[in-house]
Formats: structure tokens, sequence, C-alpha cells
């Protein structure tokens, strides 16, 4: 299949038009992409992020954050700038609750279903929302389970997002969420070498990372890790195996770094 590849910011090439819902999935990097991603329109736009998940708390760096159980009478209350929200604090665990003497440790908040957002949404209630739509316990590469990732069917753009530190490691519990599934879908072994065959039949699978996308919205991958060693190269293989798939479903591959989305990433474009 034929595709065109460009250099330039991934604010850029994924020019997103007001009154878009933006869901974030996968894995390596989603909440990052989420927070950077918004500063970027909010100089411009109002921007709303949330989760249909958990989500940790953000940092006063991250963006401004408001608990807000009720959805229905709430809007944006600037016409411009970032606000994150949630339904409610998560219940904290033994394990997660500080230790005496230790600052205090964020929590982890919990979203909202969708139904509750896309009732909200239809108020146009801000410029933007921005949704962290899938869970994958801080690895950097991740298989769904038959429920996730948790998309809105109103979502118009989904960015599915793979951490490019995962390719060239054994595939065990510390590098993969769902290791078991993941073994499933690419072919491979516990503890056999991830390789960018292998990650392309998990990506492409029809139970892999886009399945549970809306139809009509356009679908991002954004391969995170474009700095590390050897990562480029990589992702250039990975990002030919997935386009030259006769069925695949993904309009633009982005090779980049969430953490600094104002440097020029490589884009390849059906």
């Amino acid at each position: 299949m034929t595709f065109k590849i460009l250099t330039d910011s991934f604010f850029n090439c994924l020019s997103l038009p007001k009154n878009s819902m933006l869901s974030i999935i996968g894995s390596g990097g989603k909440t990052s992409l989420m927070y950077n991603l918004g500063k970027k329109y909010a100089l411009s736009s109002a921007v709303v992020c949330t989760t249909t998940t958990k989500l940790w708390e953000p940092t006063l760096d991250e963006s401004a954050f408001l608990l807000q159980n009720d959805l229905q009478n709430f809007e944006m209350p600037q016409k411009c700038g970032m606000l994150t929200i949630a339904k409610q604090y998560c219940p904290v665990s033994e394990t997660e609750k500080p230790k005496e003497k230790t600052k205090q440790m964020r929590r982890k908040v919990q979203g909202y279903s969708t139904d509750e957002l896309e009732s909200w949404w239809e108020q146009k209630p801000a410029d933007l929302l921005f949704i962290e739509a899938d869970g994958s316990a801080g690895r950097p590469l991740k298989a769904h389970a038959p429920k996730e990732p948790v998309i809105p069917q109103a979502t118009n753009y989904v960015i599915g997002v793979v951490g490019l530190i995962g390719l060239g490691k054994a595939l065990t519990q510390d590098s993969v969420w769902r290791p078991e599934i993941f073994a499933t879908l690419s072919g491979l072994n516990q503890s056999d070498i991830i390789t960018p065959h292998a990650l392309a039949k998990v990506i492409l699978h029809p139970s892999g990372l886009f399945e549970r996308s809306p139809t009509t919205a356009k679908k991002i991958l954004f391969l995170n890790g474009r700095d590390l060693p050897q990562a480029e190269a990589q992702a250039l293989m990975l990002s030919r195996l997935i386009l030259d798939n006769k069925e695949c479903a993904i309009d633009i591959i982005c090779i980049g770094s969430a953490q600094a989305l104002d440097e020029e990433c490589l884009c390849l474009i059906r």
C-alpha cells in the first residue's frame, strides 16, 4: 500500500478541529500525550481531559483538576485553558496508603461512563474533550481484554499509543500488560523477545489495538519513544508492516515522543 512520509510536529499532523472528542488508548505514554497535547490546544481552545477508566490525579504541572460528580450542569469556565475532571477518588488500598512521615501520595480518580460523557458532550460544554480510555498499569505494551478499551461511540479521533521501549524486551508481565493475551495474538511464547513483526500482529489482529474503536473515527497510531537508541529504525519497520497490510484501518502513524510534541515526528499517512 502506498503512503507518504511527512516530517512535522504531532500537533500539526493531528490538526484537531473544534468540537472533537478524542480517545487515547494503548500503553507507554497515554497520560503524557494527553496532557502535553492538551496544553498545546489550550492556548487557543477550552480543553477538558478525563477518563472512562481510572487515572492518577494530575500534578500541578500536568493540569488543573476538579472533582465533578454531576456533569450535566458543568461547562468549561473559561474560553481557553485546560482542566481535568473526574467523578470521585478511588478507594485507597492498603498497598497504596502512604507510610508515616512521607509525603502524601497521589491517588487515582474514577472517570465517567461512556453514556455520561456522550450525553454531556451534546451540550458542547468545551471546545475539545480528551479521554484516556484505557489502562496499562505502567507497561510499555499491552493486549486488550474483551471489554477494553472503553471508548465512547461519539469519539471522532482515536489515538493508539505504543511504547517503543517494549521492542526487544522479553514478553513478561514487566514489559506487557496482559502478557498471556499478547502471547496468543502475537504467536510468541512467554519470555520470547518482542519483535516488530510480533507487535504488528497484535496491533492488526481483529482483537487488537483498534478493535473497539468507532468505525467512523479517524485512527492514529502513535509510536512513542523516537529518541531511544535504534527506535526509529524499528518503528519504521513496524509502520511498514502495518501499512502494507490490506486489512489495516489506521489512517496515520506518527513516530515521536509524547514528552516533546513540539519536536519533529515522522508521520506516515495512507
